[in-house]
């Protein structure tokens, strides 16, 4: 895997091209670690502005390059609202596709490392076995373990599960595609932020719902507090042997299950006040482009040009009410969930392959 740096010019650019268009990589790095000024100061880093992220996202997008953003969790002077306000701000700023969130590992003879500045931030870190992401977590080589920080004096432990059971929450719903367009209309049209569509989905799955995502979550924020076994990986035979990020998992989980997805979510989109023709049209365009199983092509019927407004990051489409006819034919048809998840998410998640969005070519749409 290539490493790319952060300042992408054009050299960057054409070699994340070629790399990509050969299918010798799954996505162009724009890395951030934080968004947090003082947590940048602390390490000594300066980022792209925003500005230039925004710029650089519509050039790889329109060039049909996947990108997807760095972030790592447990910096010092990062807080809970810092960490979660920084995601919500890359969405805004287009991030939209896929996003990866590290625990802040530590290794010898680094800044971070030494235990004076470890005394100064509040540093607490844990030694846990590295676990089995994209391979098989019973493999039985060499058992590595890496030191990884859990709690700064900004962030104690709790807030730190917290936060990162914030993150996976959103790249479930936001990255992976299940209530994607539910927010990007709302940030749009009524000044909902993508912080507070999350925060308030956040509270719902874990303070309101009791049903299907409630459990999952739950039991997810449960094995992230355990920093002993440090069980981070998610596996279920029914999905391979493979083992999976949090967030792919879950999103597995929800597809594989989308009766109760749809009923669970739905008093949850009511909740905005969207004029009820629309949320219906909405929810139709939404779920409809989940991929599925047996799954080769959808029309997707409507009264609102939802495909043009949602694919024009310039933001410069108006939403408007107009009978509109968007057909998708896929590449690749799947007929289990081991399939699909080796497919549609490790290979193709960066290029939202778990959406019925790609390949352009062989998408038709028209408005009358």
């Amino acid at each position: 895997k290539p490493c790319y740096a952060k300042e992408s010019d054009d050299n960057v650019f054409k070699a994340g091209y070629l790399l990509n268009k050969n299918n010798v990589d799954k996505g162009v790095t724009l890395a951030y670690q934080s968004l947090n000024r003082e947590t940048l100061e602390n390490i000594g880093r300066s980022n792209l502005t925003l500005q230039r992220f925004t710029s650089l996202y519509r050039r790889y997008k329109e060039a049909g390059i996947p990108t997807y953003t760095e972030l790592i969790l447990g910096l010092p002077g990062e807080t809970r609202e810092s960490f979660c306000r920084g995601i919500c701000d890359l969405l805004e700023a287009g991030q939209n596709n896929s996003m990866t969130v590290y625990e802040c590992q530590v290794y010898p003879n680094t800044r971070i490392g030494d235990p004076e500045y470890q005394k100064k931030y509040g540093i607490k870190t844990a030694k846990i076995p590295l676990f089995g992401i994209h391979y098989n977590p019973e493999f039985s080589g060499v058992n590595e373990f890496v030191d990884i920080i859990y709690e700064t004096a900004s962030m104690p432990k709790d807030d730190w599960v917290d936060t990162y059971m914030f993150s996976v929450v959103l790249q479930t719903y936001h990255h992976l595609g299940l209530t994607r367009f539910f927010a990007i209309y709302l940030d749009r049209e009524k000044g909902i932020s993508y912080y507070e569509f999350y925060t308030r989905l956040y509270d719902y799955i874990y303070n309101i719902s009791t049903g299907f995502a409630h459990e999952l979550f739950t039991g997810l924020s449960k094995r992230k507090h355990d920093i002993v076994r440090a069980d981070w990986t998610y596996q279920k035979d029914e999905f391979s042997s493979t083992g999976w990020y949090f967030e792919e998992g879950a999103f597995l989980e929800m597809a594989s299950h989308m009766e109760a997805f749809r009923e669970e979510i739905d008093p949850f989109l009511q909740g905005f006040g969207i004029e009820a023709h629309l949320l219906e049209e909405l929810k139709h365009y939404q779920f409809s482009l989940i991929r599925q199983l047996h799954m080769e092509e959808i029309t997707v019927v409507s009264d609102f040009n939802f495909y043009a407004y949602f694919e024009d990051q310039s933001r410069q489409t108006p939403l408007r009410e107009t009978h509109s006819i968007l057909h998708i034919r896929t590449d690749q048809v799947f007929d289990n969930w081991a399939d699909y998840a080796q497919h549609a998410i490790w290979f193709g998640k960066r290029n939202s392959a778990q959406l019925m969005v790609n390949p352009k070519e062989h998408i038709t749409y028209s408005e009358e």
